[in-house]
């Protein structure tokens, strides 16, 4: 292709993957978004932004750029065989003939009618097909485990202890003790007692790592903020997201597009707000760097200045934090694995309850 059109190699890629990736209209939405904001001006910004937008795994890495490819030559096909019919010539329309000539050809053809024959059997062939594209695994298996240990329903149910009860509801329960009380100290019986019912005012405020190592963690990610949002009585929940490391801004939507600086949110955060941070500190890829776990130091003070109540999630096994970043970090601040036994630790943390 001469020029790069982002739209329609953008439509082509959708159409062939959204199956396979499970991709829905949102999605189809945030890379047209992408591509309005001008993350899309030439063809390697397009083929990377899609596939951080799209995939989320690395066998579906590999499967789009095949995919890519197939849909480039398509799109150069189409384009070429367009250009052309433009280009071939109108065939010539033969002069037009005087009224005198035309009846003389009039009066001296005879009349005839051309019968058409029409074959008995239809003709049958072949027509030119392509094979399908295949998926193949990468030679280097993945390091990370195809089944996750913390599942959904396991996040479902820890959600439910993330509770700070305050009785401030509708006064229509009965509270039988208190009236059992009161006839037994009146000797009479005159009206029942009511209490208020309880409502949970916890604030969660939940920081997720982005792109990156955490690429391969995106779906449990997803799953993490879809069940704290429906599967969970909290009041307010309040989630951001950022990469590597909280800096000056963060970011409202996970395609790390929609920035907000972090003085900002600091200033909606008080004594009784609980902060969940779920990264892997480094460890997925083994680094060790200072520069992270300074600016990593500097963010937890500014949020100790609001809050105690501070946990941080690994997806990554406690022994790969083992001479990484993630092994310092974990010196600042608690730090437990993605598990069912992990999270719930670090639950009880965020909720100011002393572990045994």
């Amino acid at each position: 292709m001469e020029s790069f059109d982002g739209r329609q190699i953008l439509d082509e890629i959708f159409k062939r993957v959204r199956i396979d990736f499970k991709l829905g209209i949102s999605e189809y939405l945030a890379a047209l978004k992408a591509l309005n904001g001008g993350w899309c001006s030439n063809e390697e910004d397009c083929k990377e932004t899609l596939q951080l937008l799209w995939c989320q795994s690395p066998s579906q890495q590999e499967q789009f750029l095949g995919i890519w490819d197939v849909a480039k030559v398509t799109l150069a096909t189409a384009v070429r065989q367009t250009s052309e019919e433009f280009k071939q010539p109108s065939k010539s329309q033969p002069p037009l003939k005087s009224p005198s000539t035309l009846a003389e050809i009039k009066t001296t053809t005879p009349q005839t009618t051309e019968v058409w024959e029409v074959p008995s059997t239809p003709r049958f062939t072949s027509l030119p097909t392509r094979a399908p594209f295949v998926a193949t695994d990468t030679e280097t298996p993945t390091a990370f485990p195809a089944d996750f240990p913390l599942s959904r329903r396991a996040m479902v149910y820890h959600w439910q202890y993330v509770n700070r009860p305050v009785k401030d509801g509708c006064q229509d329960i009965l509270d039988v003790d208190e009236t059992v009380k009161i006839v037994a100290s009146q000797g009479f019986f005159l009206s029942p007692v009511y209490t208020r019912q309880e409502t949970n005012h916890a604030h969660l405020l939940l920081l997720v790592d982005r792109n990156g190592s955490m690429t391969p963690f995106h779906y449990v990610m997803r799953e993490l903020v879809e069940t704290a949002n429906d599967e969970s009585s909290l009041q307010k929940l309040d989630v951001y997201y950022f990469h590597n490391v909280p800096a000056t801004s963060i970011y409202r939507d996970p395609y790390l597009t929609e920035s907000i600086l972090l003085s900002n949110l600091l200033k909606t955060c008080n004594t009784n707000t609980s902060v969940l941070i779920v990264s892997d500190g480094g460890a997925a890829r083994g680094y060790r760097r200072f520069e992270r776990f300074e600016a990593t130091t500097r963010f937890l003070d500014l949020l100790r200045q609001k809050t105690n109540q501070v946990a941080w999630l690994n997806p990554m096994p406690q022994q790969r934090w083992y001479r990484t970043s993630a092994q310092l970090i974990a010196y600042r601040v608690p730090m437990y694995p993605m598990t069912p036994q992990g999270m719930s630790r670090a639950i009880d943390t965020i909720m100011g309850k002393k572990l045994s």
